[in-house]
């Protein structure tokens, strides 16, 4: 095991892992990463690896204690108590939705007027793509479209977060504990392929409806967004949100 002094002897309360990083979500909301720095994707300001939980600095994240967050390919999103979604890594299909394909070194808050002023309660990082869910249950998406992941109907990229629709049977209370429609990722797009998970919404509501059965010692699976971890196990809610662990 880890160990828990290299996270300042906190709890560590949720693990994301991306292609070839890391990140760690402490009991105080504090952020910790890991592993390869190449495009950012750490956040501590620089490209350079870390071989140890390293404390992303709560200045760069507004001094907001953070609830959740998730790994992709070689960015990372986090989603405050107050709703607010930080991005930062590589950035050069417009997953951070920034409005452009920098990469950032640093955390920066995704503008508020992109998500339409919206409370966010969820967030997702794919290889090249960024799910965001809000407390209405108002789905946008941003980043990478080649594969139709999006969900707009189209392969094309978007470098802001857009509306693609609102998931009415995701409710707006997603760190209930025991609920497997509360924790889905709610990413239909994800494995858009003759051979995929889920290609449409209806086939994510099927999918939906035959994992709530699978709730063994409170315990669900919700359906992740990762190409690499794709599944993932919820284990109970906390104050600061939902614990998960990497099935594959």
């Amino acid at each position: 095991p880890v160990d828990r002094a290299l996270f300042d002897e906190e709890r560590v309360m949720m693990v994301a892992c991306g292609a070839v990083h890391t990140a760690a979500l402490t009991e105080s909301g504090g952020v910790f990463t890991f592993g390869a720095g190449g495009n950012g994707q750490l956040g501590h300001g620089s490209t350079k690896n870390q071989l140890a939980p390293t404390r992303v600095l709560a200045m760069h994240l507004n001094d907001e204690q953070i609830v959740m967050v998730d790994a992709g390919g070689a960015h990372t999103v986090a989603l405050s108590k107050e709703g607010h979604v930080f991005t930062w890594g590589y950035g050069g299909d417009g997953q951070l939705g920034h409005q452009d394909r920098e990469s950032l070194l640093l955390p920066r808050q995704v503008q508020l007027g992109w998500l339409s002023g919206d409370k966010i309660s969820f967030v997702a990082a794919g290889g090249f793509h960024t799910i965001a869910l809000s407390a209405g249950g108002r789905l946008y998406s941003w980043g990478d479209g080649s594969w139709g992941q999006l969900g707009h109907g189209d392969e094309d990229e978007r470098l802001v977060p857009t509306l693609c629709g609102e998931m009415r049977w995701c409710t707006a209370a997603p760190f209930e504990p025991a609920d497997i429609q509360t924790m889905f990722h709610c990413c239909p797009w994800a494995y858009n392929d003759p051979g995929g998970i889920a290609s449409s919404c209806e086939a994510l509501r099927a999918f939906q409806q035959n994992v709530r059965a699978a709730v063994v010692d409170g315990a669900s699976t919700p359906l992740g967004c990762q190409i690499l971890h794709p599944i993932k196990l919820y284990h109970d809610a906390t104050p600061l949100g939902p614990r998960f662990t990497d099935l594959w």
